[in-house]
C-alpha cells in the first residue's frame, strides 16, 4: 500500500500536471535555432508574478497532485499536522532533517565567510574522508567539469581546475545532499526532485547575484541551496505518517498544500537551530506575502527571484512542446522571460527550441 501511494503521489506523468489552456501553435522554432541573448528579449514592464499560483503549481508538480478546495484531514494526515504544529513552535526532533557531524557543520558555517581560504576549506575536508569523497565526485559531475578536462582525482588538482569559488560552491553542494538522507525508493519518487530544485535555485542565487550585483555570490548560492530544509522535514513527517497508518493514506492535494504553507516556516526554524549565519536565516525569514520586494535584504530579494525561476524552470521542461508556448506558460505566471534566459541560458534555449515564442 505504502509504495502504491507514492507511485500515485510521486509519479512523473505529464499528463497529470496542470498546464494552462492555449492554443496549439502550428510551427516550433527550428531545432538550430541559435542560443538567445537574454539582453535582445523585450523587457516587458514590471509585473506582479503569481508566486501562490507558480508554487502550487511546483508543490503539485512534486506531488503529482491537482489542488483542491480545503477538506478535513483524514488520520494520516491529522498525523502530520499534529507533529508539523510541534515542529512550528520550535520543538525540532533531531531525527527531523539529520544534522551534519560537527567538522561538516562548522564547515558550513565557515563557508559563509567570504575571507575563507582554498587552504582552510581543505583542512576541514581533509579531517572527512566521505566528504572529500562527495566532492570528488561532484566535482567530476557535469554540473562543474567541462568535459574537455581530465577527470579530477585529488582536492588539491580540483582547486587548481575549479578555483576557490567553484569549489566553494562544490563543497556547500556536498553537505546539502548528506542532509536528504532518504530511502532510495523514495529519493527516486520525490528526494531527486527536491534535489535538484535545490541545486537550481542555487545556481539561480549565484547568477543573480552576480547578474544585480548584490551580496556574496557563495553566500547566495547556499542560501538557494538550503531554503528547503523544510520540506524536507515535512516529507520525513509523510513517511513516519504512511508507516502509522496503513488504512488511510494522506492526499496529494492535501499534503501539497500543507507542503506550500509551511515549509519556508520551518525552514527558518530548521537552520536558526543550527546556528547558520544570520543573512541565511533573514533570507530564509522573508520569503513569504507580508515582505514587499523592496523591503528584503539583499538575499532575500535574490532568493525570491531565484526561486520563482527555478520553480518555473522545473514546470516549463515538463509542459512546454509544439503545442504548449514557452511565452505562453511564462504569461500564465507573469513570469520575466529576459531573466529567466540571463539566469538559465542553455535550459531557455533548449526551451524555445521545442516551442514558438512570439
Amino acid at each position: 500500500m505504502v509504495f502504491g501511494f507514492f507511485k500515485k503521489v510521486f509519479g512523473s506523468s505529464k499528463n497529470n500536471i496542470p498546464t494552462p489552456s492555449v492554443a496549439p501553435i502550428s510551427q516550433p522554432v527550428a531545432a538550430s535555432s541559435p542560443a538567445v541573448d537574454p539582453h535582445s528579449i523585450s523587457q516587458p514592464r514590471p509585473a506582479k508574478v503569481d508566486y501562490l499560483a507558480l508554487a502550487t503549481s511546483f508543490n503539485d508538480f512534486l506531488l503529482d497532485a491537482h489542488t483542491e478546495g480545503t477538506q478535513p484531514p483524514n488520520p494520516s494526515e491529522a498525523f502530520i499536522i499534529d507533529k508539523l504544529n510541534t515542529m512550528l513552535q520550535g520543538h525540532i526532533p533531531d531525527s527531523a532533517v539529520p544534522r551534519l557531524p560537527d567538522i561538516a557543520m562548522a564547515l558550513l558555517k565557515e563557508l559563509a565567510n567570504t575571507n575563507i581560504s582554498s587552504e582552510a576549506i581543505l583542512s576541514y575536508i581533509n579531517r572527512d574522508p566521505a566528504l572529500a569523497s562527495e566532492v570528488l565526485n561532484l566535482s567530476n559531475s557535469a554540473l562543474f567539469r567541462d568535459n574537455s578536462r581530465e577527470p579530477i582525482v585529488n582536492l588539491e588538482k580540483a582547486l587548481v581546475l575549479l578555483g576557490l569559488n567553484n569549489l566553494k560552491a562544490i563543497v556547500s553542494s556536498a553537505l546539502m545532499k548528506r542532509l536528504m538522507n532518504i530511502a532510495p525508493i523514495y529519493f527516486r519518487m520525490f528526494g531527486q526532485h527536491l534535489w535538484q530544485h535545490s541545486l537550481d535555485c542555487g545556481h539561480a542565487c549565484r547568477a543573480l547575484s552576480k547578474y544585480y550585483a548584490l551580496g556574496d555570490e557563495n553566500n547566495a548560492y547556499l542560501v538557494g541551496l538550503m531554503h528547503d530544509v523544510g520540506k524536507l522535514a515535512i516529507f520525513g513527517l509523510l513517511t513516519k505518517a504512511l508507516g502509522q497508518h496503513l488504512d488511510y493514506n494522506p492526499r496529494g492535494s492535501v499534503f501539497s498544500a500543507i507542503v506550500r504553507d509551511h515549509s519556508h516556516v520551518l525552514s527558518v526554524i530548521i537552520v536558526r537551530k543550527w546556528g547558520l549565519p544570520a543573512f541565511l536565516i533573514m533570507a530564509l525569514n522573508e520569503q513569504d506575502d507580508t515582505y514587499a520586494s523592496n523591503e528584503r535584504s539583499e538575499y532575500g530579494f535574490i532568493l525570491s527571484q531565484a526561486n520563482m525561476l527555478a520553480e518555473f524552470k522545473t514546470i516549463a521542461e515538463k509542459t512546454v512542446n509544439a503545442q504548449q508556448s514557452l511565452t505562453a506558460l511564462a504569461e500564465q505566471y507573469s513570469i520575466p522571460l529576459y531573466l529567466f534566459a540571463a539566469v538559465f541560458p542553455d535550459e531557455y534555449s533548449l526551451l524555445a527550441n521545442a516551442s514558438e515564442l512570439n
